[in-house]
């Protein structure tokens, strides 16, 4: 899967482009904590710290509790596993609400 879909697919699961960009960046780099993830994408601690949050809410993300904390990313393939789940979600909810 290439970057280009993951970050469409991250943005139809209500992600940021950015949440893609810090996943891609756990993919390829293994497990990270927040300074490191910070550093490689040139960005700010707390803008990585929520952009985590929101991909361990979705189940993306895997976190390591320890010193440091580590975080890691999921296999693409249960990334698509986990956007099939969310759209038949949505579909049985569309469904319901607005029956024909």
């Amino acid at each position: 899967m290439e970057a280009n879909s993951i970050v469409e697919l991250f943005k139809r699961m209500g992600l940021s482009g950015f949440d893609a960009k810090v996943y891609l960046k756990l993919l390829s780099k293994g497990s990270l904590n927040i300074p490191e993830l910070a550093e490689e994408l040139s960005s700010y601690k707390p803008q990585i710290h929520e952009s985590l949050h929101r991909l361990l809410t979705k189940g993306l993300v895997e976190v390591s509790k320890g010193k440091p904390t580590l975080y890691r990313a999921i296999d693409p393939l249960e990334v698509l596993s986990i956007f099939r789940e969310e759209n038949k979600k949505l579909e049985i909810f569309s469904f319901n609400t607005y029956p024909v």
